[in-house]
């Protein structure tokens, strides 16, 4: 907190004192970043190879490939998405959230920081390389205080349980628990699969009322996890009585009915989206 008291730099990372960074791991997620940044993005995550307490940055062999996914709240489950060094974040994002807890000084102080972030609504996209070390170290505060770190996991895990308080996006979704984010999305995947399939036995008037069902702001962020595409089909398919032989005859007919369902979901997520940020903007 003291370093994020004087830096200036609009990004940041941050380094323990035992872990490295390979010759371009930082430029590597840097260079992702574009003008203008979309407002929800808190920065890259690298990956992070673990190593031997002696191993060096010298003997390793570099780039090593890495794929990773959109981490948002609702990817992690309330987990730790990743190292303290693999990210580098927006440093207004980090001072939006009022930094790390300095109460938390046996680990998982990074967990907590990852956690108030991710509930504020915002995400962080990966590089395609490793790009930090992680020294696993014999006397590492992991292993000497492993029962307070077990204490403070526990602590994490029942929060992502409960509700949150935003302390800057209000209209967070993600100030729900979890358990009602997983629900919700299964009930967004429904309205999808239902809208689908009565457009092709009721037609565009119908679908638009079943889709009407759809939630607002929450869907914004949940469509980032749903494969619209996939969900259209299987309530397409549905409504073609489940027949592969009918699907194949009704090749064009199907494909056309995927294309347009897909396109109105879409456009109704993405007119949620503005009236999310509208709302955020107030």
């Amino acid at each position: 907190n003291t370093g994020l008291d004087i830096v200036d730099s609009e990004l940041v990372t941050f380094l323990d004192s035992d872990d490295c960074l390979f010759e371009k791991g930082l430029e590597q997620r840097i260079e992702q970043f574009e003008d203008p940044i979309d407002p929800d993005l808190a920065g890259f995550y690298c990956g992070v190879l673990e190593v031997p307490e002696h191993f060096s940055v010298e003997s390793s062999i570099h780039p090593v490939p890495f794929e990773g996914g959109m981490v948002d709240f609702v990817s992690t489950q309330g987990q730790c998405p990743f190292s303290v060094h693999a990210p580098v974040i927006r440093t207004e994002v980090i001072r939006l959230v009022g930094g790390y807890n300095a109460e938390l000084n046996e680990g998982a102080e990074d967990w907590d920081l990852w956690n108030r972030v991710l509930r504020e609504g915002f995400y962080f996209l990966p590089v395609p390389h490793v790009g930090a070390i992680y020294r696993q170290k014999p006397e590492s505060l992991i292993r000497d205080h492993a029962l307070s770190h077990v204490r403070q996991a526990k602590r994490l895990l029942q929060e992502a349980s409960l509700p949150y308080v935003p302390l800057v996006n209000k209209h967070s979704p993600f100030r729900e628990p979890i358990q009602v984010l997983n629900t919700t999305k299964l009930a967004v995947e429904r309205v999808i699969s239902f809208g689908a399939m009565t457009y092709v036995i009721h037609g565009s008037e119908r679908m638009q009322e079943v889709l009407g069902e759809l939630p607002d702001t929450a869907g914004c962020y949940l469509l980032r996890h749903i494969d619209v595409d996939a969900v259209v089909s299987s309530g397409v398919t549905r409504a073609m009585n489940s027949d592969v032989k009918e699907v194949n005859r009704r090749r064009s007919e199907f494909e056309e009915c995927v294309a347009h369902v897909s396109s109105y979901v879409r456009e109704a997520f993405s007119a949620c989206d503005e009236k999310r940020k509208n709302l955020a903007s107030i």
